[in-house]
């Protein structure tokens, strides 16, 4: 962390809201995904708060649509931690993101007609795009590599795109 030029490690806003599309490009699973961002804090030397390029977030997204021969329907649940490396001077413009997930997913599907639900390790990654103040354009990839006893997937694939907000600061 004391490698981190400060321009790196002062975020100016405390929590985050997201929202939007995502899909499934190995199937026509389509649905939409929220999530939840919290930035972890500090104190500078000089005894000024700023939060740290790391936050703990959570997630949920639903997907659903034909799958093989059938129908599809994906709840999934994930939370876990993220860093972000801010571009673009002052106003940080573009903000790449990658972080580590442990998920949940339930998994329905109508032919055959089966139900599972497993959890599992994971990883994404994205960016974020300054629209305005505390507005920005995100796309996003997350993968989670399900632990299933006997189940009907092996892993979670995830894209999306939407708008995240930005909330509270200092």
């Amino acid at each position: 962390m004391l490698l981190l030029p400060s321009e790196a490690r002062a975020h100016r806003h405390r929590a985050g809201a997201f929202g939007g599309y995502s899909w499934d490009k190995g199937s026509t699973l389509q649905g939409f995904q929220f999530s939840g961002e919290w930035m972890l804090q500090g104190t500078t030397p000089a005894g000024t708060k700023v939060t740290r390029p790391f936050s703990l977030f959570g997630d949920f997204g639903a997907n659903w649509g034909s799958h093989e021969r059938g129908d599809r329907t994906q709840v999934g649940l994930m939370g876990g931690l993220r860093a972000r490396w801010p571009f673009g001077g002052s106003k940080k413009v573009v903000q790449p993101f990658a972080h580590l997930v442990l998920g949940f997913v339930h998994t329905q599907d109508s032919a055959p007609n089966a139900s599972d639900s497993a959890w599992g390790p994971g990883a994404g990654f994205g960016v974020d795009v300054r629209l305005g103040d505390g507005l920005f354009l995100r796309g996003e990839f997350d993968y989670v590599r399900l632990q299933w006893s006997e189940g009907i997937a092996r892993s979670y694939r995830r894209y999306s795109v939407g708008f995240d907000l930005r909330l509270g600061s200092y």
